[in-house]
């Protein structure tokens, strides 16, 4: 008996129920909290498993302020504003490129220590930015006002970073925020215009750059308090960030550490600005997906997958198929993405627009913020060895020759 041909209701419903399927998941990816979460997790694999290995930044050195930083200072909170001072000195005279400081001057201290070190902050010879915030972020009206008149005629950059409200994992760089007289970018795009690079003027995807490898991390860091003990040419020329690297302050949730980090992993927030800027200095920036392509996504993939349910195939194949699929979109998303974004293979990271569920909130902490080891050889070189690329030479820093020659 020969099939009859399928009927207008048929062929209707066969078109109808992929779109309302496609539409259905594209809405619970933006509404719903569960399906949303799941989503970023989603996205979150996709960056930790594609994206690749990169060398260290050339031109960004971290200085942390850490507990055996704060063991040599009188007080832990605000940071003794003589200790930054003198290191603002110790990199003038290294000739730094520029300084980004990820502390909040909120508050006053000694009257000699703060004047001495606003002065340095004014006349810094190098681009100079420091963090700003107000009472949006959480600021008495006096610790605002203290802050707006201690930066006076400084460079200026949001303290807050923009955490996702479903899973606090932070994957955008805020936009300019304007005030009454001014406006105030985020600190990575505050840094990057004081050395001349544009910034967007909207918020932008965040893109982590990868690690050289797995024993060395994106950028070379040292402890705050051993700067004066590095060599001049190591910070000589460099963007130099400085900020906390503590257990208990400023913290935020990241990517990678969503998918490999162990429960409740966090990052330093002067890290994560350090991403921000190198993404800026590489101009390596991501176009956000408007909804309707992101809707075409959903569809296209929904599609996929009722052709593949249609085939007279065993349940096996068909689950082969449909990981296959995904293999392959993520693949050309990938290789997509990195041809116009990165002049490598970067992950595309499939960003949803800002509905007003979705949108990222701003997240800032104030910075409540040990001698060196005796030898000052062992201390340069296990530092020299844990944050250059392996192929680095290892100079004897005593030897003025080979501190010439680095």
């Amino acid at each position: 008996m020969r099939a009859q041909p399928p009927t207008a209701l048929k062929i209707a419903a066969g078109v109808a129920a992929p779109i309302l399927i496609a539409a259905l998941v594209f809405w619970l990816s933006q509404w719903q909290q569960v399906v949303a979460v799941t989503e970023n997790w989603s996205q979150d694999i996709r960056v930790a498993l594609i994206t690749p290995a990169a060398p260290q930044h050339p031109d960004i050195v971290v200085l942390t302020i850490t507990e055996r930083t704060l063991a040599t200072l009188p007080v832990r909170s605000p940071i003794d504003r003589d200790f930054l001072a003198d290191l603002l000195e110790t990199l003038k005279r290294a000739g730094v490129r520029a300084v980004g400081l990820d502390i909040l001057f909120d508050q006053p201290t000694i009257p000699d220590q703060d004047a001495r070190l606003r002065k340095l902050l004014r006349e810094f010879p190098a681009p100079l930015v420091a963090v700003w915030a107000d009472r949006s972020d959480g600021l008495t009206a006096g610790q605002s006002e203290f802050l707006e008149d201690y930066l006076d005629g400084v460079g200026r950059g949001q303290a807050a970073l923009l955490k996702d409200p479903h899973d606090d994992v932070v994957r955008w760089m805020p936009a300019p925020r304007a005030t009454s007289d001014s406006r105030v970018p985020g600190f990575s795009a505050a840094m990057a215009e004081s050395l001349g690079v544009t910034a967007p003027e909207t918020s932008a995807p965040l893109i982590y750059r990868g690690r050289p490898d797995t024993g060395a991390a994106p950028f070379a860091s040292f402890e705050a308090h051993t700067a004066h003990l590095l060599p001049p040419t190591w910070l000589s020329g460099k963007i130099v960030l400085i900020g906390a690297d503590l257990p208990d302050a400023d913290r935020f949730r990241t990517p990678r550490a969503s998918v490999f980090g162990a429960l409740g992993a966090t990052t330093p927030g002067v890290f994560i600005h350090a991403h921000g800027l190198a993404q800026l200095l590489d101009g390596r920036l991501l176009p956000e997906i408007a909804p309707w392509m992101d809707f075409l996504i959903v569809l296209s993939m929904t599609l996929v997958g009722f052709l593949i349910a249609a085939l007279e195939i065993p349940a096996a194949a068909q689950i082969v198929f449909g990981a296959a699929s995904v293999g392959v979109f993520w693949g050309l998303v990938s290789f997509c993405s990195g041809q116009r974004a990165h002049k490598s293979l970067w992950p595309l990271h499939l960003w949803h627009s800002q509905s007003p569920r979705r949108r990222p909130v701003p997240s800032s902490a104030p910075v409540t913020a040990s001698r060196s080891d005796s030898s000052r050889t062992p201390f340069l070189i296990t530092s020299r060895r844990r944050w250059c690329p392996p192929s680095s030479p290892i100079p004897n820093p005593l030897n003025s020759a080979a501190r010439n020659a680095n």
